[in-house]
């Protein structure tokens, strides 16, 4: 990384974290996220830059360059991991914006997961992963043993209907924003998700919400945050 771009990423992270604060408060988790990640961001350049040099100095047979280069990459490791942790956790409070109807677009973090949201490919990889939902349920005597996800999964079959609707609701063309944020939510972290791990009374109403939201305009609408269309379902 060169030293002039070393500078300018970290310079638009710190401008979106104004942004951010702007938009949101200065106490919202997002915005604390958006920091941590432009500090991260800043140690990371600085570190790179001297990986270069520690590089340069090892290839010149430079005393002690060697010993730097590893140190440097270590730490650099260590920052790139530290990163992609922020980033996740900024996707998915991203998302939690997103799928209440409340994500300023103008703001960078949530207009790029608004963007990968509803990118066909995105979609369709959620509507797949319902759909192999949906198979592991119904074949589940057929799967062997060691083979076979936590059994909590069994609990998602009287959902079958309501899973098979939501997939097939991803992959229209017109999708709306705030019901693939909250299938994209339902879905997150695997056997550790929603889906698995949350209160199985409360999910029919999670995922007819989420197909709903689907069906509607991008654009918030007057008493139509996720919390009210919950309770009307309820």
């Amino acid at each position: 990384m060169s030293g002039r771009l070393a500078e300018r990423r970290p310079a638009l992270l710190r401008a979106e974290e104004r942004a951010a604060a702007d938009a949101l408060g200065p106490s919202h988790p997002l915005v604390r996220l958006v920091a941590w990640r432009a500090a991260v961001a800043r140690q990371l350049a600085v570190t790179l830059v001297a990986l270069a040099g520690a590089a340069a100095g090892s290839v010149a047979a430079v005393p002690r360059a060697l010993d730097l280069l590893v140190a440097a990459g270590v730490v650099a490791a260590l920052l790139a991991g530290a990163l992609a942790g922020l980033v996740q956790q900024q996707r998915a409070r991203a998302q939690e914006l997103l799928a209440a109807g409340l994500g300023p677009v103008a703001l960078a973090c949530v207009a790029a997961e608004r963007r990968r949201l509803l990118d066909p490919r995105t979609r369709h990889r959620l509507a797949r992963c319902l759909e192999r939902l949906v198979s592991t349920v119904e074949r589940w005597e057929r799967i062997p043993v060691a083979a076979r996800p936590p059994a909590g999964a069994l609990r998602l079959r009287p959902l079958v209907p309501e899973l098979r609707a939501l997939a097939a609701a991803l992959e229209e063309p017109r999708a709306g924003i705030r019901g693939v944020a909250l299938a994209a939510r339902l879905l997150a972290g695997g056997y550790a998700s929603p889906l698995h791990e949350g209160r199985v009374e409360e999910l029919p109403v999670e995922l007819e919400l989420a197909r709903r939201l689907l069906a509607l305009e991008d654009s918030p609408r007057p008493g139509g945050s996720e919390d009210a269309q919950r309770e009307r379902l309820l």
